[in-house]
């Protein structure tokens, strides 16, 4: 007992074309047969077994069907191509299994048309069935002139003419991407009927969007990503030649561009600031078959931090990889530089890739870090150090490294996790210094409003004590001045009366 699954292209006479399949054919050797005219649509085809020892499990074999009845408005075509035991493409003979294939067409509806279709065809060398596509163009003359469908060739205009892909045919940059078979889906529906966008995003959060359309050809395809590694990700500053980040492959190179057909996607950056991630369509990506082949490498630095004022040394001898420079300058500072500083990228056309070289040497590269001490004092008492310092820190995503958050990949979202639980930690921290600041300021506050009251109040006693001294004062002035008074006119009426008895 085998169990045969089918599938078949079909080529309708009007020039359509689709796929269709039976699942679970039950045959039993030397026994019966099975109809497949439900995927063709009439009794065309049965199929038995005979010879089950030839057959083994995953075995595959191919029926190449044709419509024989032509009609006075039906063409016959006939397909075939040529090859050799010496063609690199690995057949022999023709590419559909030594067999020329008739196909008919209406003449009278496929005038200027380009029809697409699959053939299924066995590979003579590996015996592996593979499906190859086929685009029959046809021209302005493709229509019946005599009885029977008998093609006129008496005008050299050509009538039609075809081109076949193959397994081991390799795509130049002029190949249009609906004619590579990767971007179409199973059920025969063109990947880029609908135009497609494709999301760079680099390491450090930038990105940039390319636009693919159906018509596009590989060439098209190699220069809007080229531009936007170059323009959109900013990597063109970096380079001397920046119309390579993204080549196509069309006969076989060495290191990357090994491999011929390959498209190749490349960054300048080092590390992981200059990964490049593609987001899109699934099926599109599947269909661009996109794979890391060279792991992105931090590079390390040795750092001296000196005093710019007074030449002291405050770090030596540091390690560091990438290019972040934590806690070494000051506790509170981080420095992040640019990861291609001190460094240029060549292109190598010998190695097929951008080699990194030092700008400097052994000399290293000088920065000058010109630190400003943002902390913020609050005077909280009348005396000298009676204060609440506060200082707060960058809390911008950039600063937080959330700029590098990526989920394109199970690794990178990994890596991204911990850089947001570091950034939680970092707020959490910055939140908590707030607090205790705001809670320090909040019971100077409270000293504060009480030492004002007591103020007041004694302020007011002394104000109340000093009005009635005053008063007291002045009554007592009052009662001086009265009693002055009375005295000088008695002892001026005392002198009169004394003075007139003497003269008398």
């Amino acid at each position: 007992l085998v169990t045969l699954n089918a599938s078949a292209n079909i080529l309708a006479q009007n020039g359509t074309s689709y796929k269709t399949s039976m699942d679970n054919i039950m045959l039993t050797d030397g026994g019966n047969s099975v109809n497949l005219g439900k995927m063709f649509g009439d009794d065309s085809l049965n199929i038995s077994l005979d010879g089950s020892n030839y057959l083994k499990e995953g075995a595959k074999f191919v029926v190449n069907v044709s419509a024989q009845n032509l009609g006075s408005d039906v063409i016959g075509v006939n397909l075939s191509a040529s090859g050799n035991s010496q063609d690199p493409n690995g057949w022999i003979g023709s590419p559909f299994n030594g067999n020329t294939l008739n196909y008919i067409l209406d003449g009278s509806n496929n005038a200027n048309e380009d029809i697409r279709f699959s053939n299924y065809y066995i590979n003579s060398r590996s015996g592996e069935v593979t499906e190859g596509t086929i685009t029959l163009s046809t021209g302005a003359l493709f229509k019946s002139t005599a009885s029977g469908g008998q093609l006129d060739t008496s005008n050299e205009t050509p009538l039609a003419t075809f081109k076949a892909g193959y397994v081991g045919k390799i795509a130049d940059s002029n190949t249009q991407l609906r004619d590579i078979d990767k971007f179409w889906s199973s059920e025969g529906k063109y990947l880029l009927d609908q135009p497609q966008e494709l999301t760079l995003t680099q390491g450090d959060g930038t990105q940039a969007r390319v636009m693919i359309y159906g018509n596009d050809t590989v060439n098209d395809l190699v220069k809007k990503l080229n531009t936007a590694v170059a323009v959109g990700l900013g990597q063109a500053k970096y380079v001397d030649d920046a119309n390579k980040f993204v080549t196509f492959t069309e006969g076989a190179k060495t290191g990357a561009e090994s491999v011929a057909g390959t498209l190749v996607i490349r960054s300048a950056l080092t590390g992981s600031k200059g990964e490049i991630s593609i987001s899109g369509n699934e099926d599109l990506l599947n269909a661009l078959s996109l794979n890391t082949i060279r792991e992105s490498k931090e590079s390390t630095y040795n750092v001296d931090v000196l005093d710019a004022h007074d030449g002291s040394v405050i770090a030596q001898n540091v390690n560091i990889t990438g290019n972040r420079l934590v806690g070494v300058v000051h506790k509170n500072v981080d420095v992040e530089f640019d990861s291609m500083m001190g460094l240029q990228a060549a292109w190598s056309e010998a190695n097929g890739n951008y080699s990194i070289t030092s700008t400097t040497g052994n000399s290293g590269t000088d920065i000058v870090l010109h630190l400003a001490d943002n902390t913020m004092i609050f005077q909280t008492g009348a005396g000298e150090g009676e204060d609440v310092i506060l200082s707060l820190g960058d809390m911008s995503s950039d600063a937080l490294g959330l700029n590098g958050v990526n989920v394109m990949s199970r690794e990178k979202a990994a890596k991204s996790i911990d850089l947001i639980d570091k950034a939680i930690d970092r707020v959490s921290m910055q939140q908590a210094k707030l607090g205790a600041a705001q809670n320090r300021l909040e019971h100077h506050l409270g000293n504060l409003t009480d030492e004002t009251e007591a103020l007041i109040g004694a302020n007011s006693r002394i104000r109340d004590t000093d009005y009635a001294s005053e008063l007291l004062e002045y009554t007592k002035m009052q009662i001086l001045m009265q009693a002055n008074t009375a005295m000088l006119a008695q002892s001026n009426q005392i002198q009169t009366n004394t003075i007139l008895s003497i003269l008398r």
